[in-house]
């Protein structure tokens, strides 16, 4: 590749383009109102035409733009190409913003109120609020939806595209959804809370967090981001090396396939872990790469996401209290996007000044700002991006790549000939990090995190629902005697679900993931002579201690078989195979903490010349705990007896068995201890989703709020009460 824009070191001031573009956006939000003033009153027009003028024009308009700058883009030549599409695409995403923000404000007038009011009526009930919503949420999820439609030629031009087109509308579609439905219905929730219409109110809150949760799961399947960590290798030390040297405890590292995701990049993510693509790998040498990941690490180092995070918690606070209270009366529902838009601006202001101080202590981590220079240009002709891109975007989180550069060069005392000479010579694909395998992991973090999420699900529906049902019976006129065994059959049913849901919950969907294990592992080792279908679902963990790997105590899934004098492991992220005369002991170890005592087994196994190492090994072809420790020790035995029978050889002589597996070698791989912090902190996640559930189910189900029996505070003691049941084994037990 060739560099095509030379690079400038002066430093301008860009304040007075910023100032207009900032006041373009700011008139625009009340152009719509204004619109629709000046037609009633200069042409006495009923009120329902100007508005329905107004929001043809406003869902239209954009499409025509896109056809005519579209005609412009493609005509360029291919010099240009670069930059101008470039321009189009960040055109393309203001013209997104712009068409919500005239839509919202437009759904905020007098007018679209009183046309709702002749057509629905004035009542507030569930068949009007569902209509609200679509009427905000569905006319520009269409207009955006048709503009990158018609975008689609211009993303052909630039080079060969990895969506097709109706792949990449559809991305499109389903981002707008899962970006604005639960702002909506997190919105509407809370006006209906101001207008005290309560029950309303937690169906739309509880609305927002499933449509959340049901929509980012849907995005996903579109985009297939499927995330798998970086558990070990040279990668993974190396970035936990930089992370030691920065003061970060670093919890986690993921890696995302590029196919069709985010190209070439690096993310900073809030709680400690850093996110990769696989083109950041392929195309980027060893250097560069460090370079990147000492930027986000920066970002974590200076708490910037939590920053940016709260300025968004603002944003949206601001929003919700303006609407709340010009929905009574209070103010013009005007200041809404008004106030979204300020705050929205001082957010990406913020935004691209982390990036310049991330920069900084970015080249003071490798100790060497060049790697993260030609990092940078990189990563912007990977993207097809202008080095002097967003120089004039208050809509931008991140300052051009020119800038950028000149920061490094005025802190680093790097001339502007000493830059243009890095960049003349970039080196492509060279001294590159190894590739993790391409074809993900199917116990990856997203299984985790499925898992996870069902097994809270059922906890928390656990801890809510048996006491919920016992308190709506004893809101019949029943004897205080009836009350009393009600209250107490409420609790005896939540641990009685509880129960259920810590014995059977962790061994859920195992089954299905073994099918497909075998399935993806077998055809690699049927010419090895390793029968997969004969071998036994065991999950491993390279330690002998109780640490968790991502919240699971395996840190891989896959199958053990004993192949004449070797014991064979075939997995996902291990393979290897040891002989019998090179495990030392067969015991039992210390399992995952829970109610109920089980086991796992551990190997103790030496090579020549080296010390004695761990690893445990956990069954999975069972339903539930109780099963476990009879499994386990079935195993033992079984491998017992073959390693009595192997066992006379020597360590030098030659293996009885044809299969040719290596001995375990995964190096440092990353984990968390089980300390007591976790029960905290697994206690208040739990009474953070019990409270606003008991208040919703107590207000739909108008239980009444006091001391008595049958009120949301019998509820809220008996959800407490199973929280710390199911938590205390975490407090009376810990690894190091």
């Amino acid at each position: 590749m060739q560099i095509k824009h030379r690079f400038r070191s002066k430093r301008r001031w860009y304040g007075v383009g910023a100032a207009v573009l900032a006041g373009w956006h700011l008139v625009s939000s009340g152009l719509v109102a204004g619109l629709l003033e000046l037609a009633a009153q200069v042409w006495g027009m009923a009120m329902a035409q100007p508005w329905l003028l107004v929001s043809v024009m406003l869902l239209v308009a954009p499409g025509a733009i896109v056809l005519l700058l579209r005609r412009h883009i493609l005509r360029a030549d291919n010099e240009r190409m670069a930059g101008v599409s470039c321009r189009y695409l960040q055109g393309l995403n203001g013209l997104s913003v712009l068409i919500w923000l005239g839509w919202i404000g437009l759904s905020l007038t007098a007018e679209s109120r009183h046309l709702l009011n002749s057509a629905l009526g004035s009542e507030q009930n569930l068949w009007r609020a569902s209509f609200e919503l679509g009427l905000v949420v569905v006319p520009p999820v269409g207009a955006i939806a048709s503009c990158y439609r018609l975008s689609y030629p211009v993303l052909v031009r630039i080079g060969q595209p990895v969506w097709t087109q109706s792949e990449w509308v559809w991305q499109v579609v389903w981002e707008q959804f899962r970006a604005f439905v639960p702002l909506v219905l997190f919105f509407g929730g809370s006006r209906f809370v101001f207008t005290q219409r309560f029950g309303l109110a937690v169906a739309w809150l509880g609305a927002a967090c499933l449509s959340r949760i049901l929509l980012t799961e849907w995005a996903e399947r579109t985009s297939s981001p499927t995330l798998q960590t970086l558990t070990s290798g040279e990668l993974r030390d190396r970035i936990f090396a930089l992370a030691q040297r920065a003061g970060i405890p670093l919890k986690q590292i993921y890696l995302m396939p590029s196919a069709k995701a985010q190209g070439a990049n690096a993310f900073a993510i809030q709680g400690n872990s850093l996110l990769l693509t696989t083109d950041l790998l392929r195309y980027l040498n060893k250097r560069e790469i460090d370079a990147i990941v000492a930027h986000e690490l920066a970002h974590l180092q200076y708490r910037h996401p939590q920053i940016l995070q709260a300025i968004l918690v603002a944003v949206v606070v601001a929003i919700m209290i303006s609407t709340s209270v010009a929905a009574i009366g209070g103010t013009s529902l005007l200041l809404t996007p008004v106030a979204g838009i300020v705050l929205l601006w001082l957010y990406y202001a913020y935004a691209r000044r982390f990036e310049y101080a991330a920069d900084r202590q970015a080249a003071w981590l490798t100790c060497d700002p060049t790697p993260l220079i030609t990092g940078l240009v990189k990563l912007a002709h990977l993207s097809h991006t202008p080095l002097d891109a967003a120089q004039w975007g208050v809509l931008t989180t991140h300052p051009s790549v020119q800038q950028r550069l000149a920061n490094l060069g005025y802190y680093y005392d790097i001339s502007p000939n000493q830059i243009q000479q890095l960049l003349a010579c970039l080196d492509w694909q060279t001294n590159c990090y190894a590739l993790p395998d391409q074809k993900g992991l199917l116990f990856s973090t997203s299984f985790k995190q499925k898992a996870a999420f069902w097994f809270t699900s059922w906890v928390v529906g656990s801890l809510v629902l048996p006491p919920t049902l016992a308190a709506v019976i004893a809101q019949q006129h029943w004897s205080l005697t009836a009350h009393g065994l009600l209250h107490l059959a409420g609790l005896v049913g939540m641990l009685a679900l509880l129960y259920i849901g810590l014995n059977c919950a962790p061994f859920w969907g195992y089954a299905k993931l073994k099918q497909h294990l075998r399935q993806k592992l077998q055809p690699n080792w049927r010419q090895s002579g390793i029968a997969l279908a004969d071998g036994l679902f065991v999950g491993l963990a390279p330690a002998a201690s109780n640490r968790l790997y991502e919240g699971a105590p395996a840190w891989d899934m896959g199958f053990l078989t004993l192949c004449g004098d070797v014991l064979c492991y075939v997995g996902e992220q291990a393979q290897f195979g040891l002989q019998a005369n090179q495990i030392t002991q067969i015991s039992y170890a210390k399992n995952s903490l829970g109610w109920w005592p089980t086991t796992a087994l551990e190997l103790t196994w030496q090579l020549q010349g080296q010390p004695c190492r761990k690893l445990k090994l956990q069954p999975y072809d069972v339903s539930s705990r109780r099963q476990l420790t009879h499994r386990v020790q079935q195993l033992k035995q079984q491998i017992e007896s073959w390693h009595a029978e192997f066992m006379p050889f020597p360590q030098e002589a030659t293996p009885l068995s044809h299969v040719a597996l290596p001995p375990p070698n995964w190096g440092a791989v990353t984990s968390q201890a089980v300390d007591r912090r976790m029960a905290a902190q697994q206690l208040c996640r739990y009474l953070g989703l019990l409270v606003p559930v008991t208040v919703g189910v107590s207000i739909v189900l108008h239980l009444p709020w006091g001391w008595q029996p049958g009120s949301w505070l019998y509820i809220m003691m008996a959800g407490v009460l199973g929280a710390i049941i199911q938590v205390l084994p975490l407090c009376l037990d810990s690894d190091p």
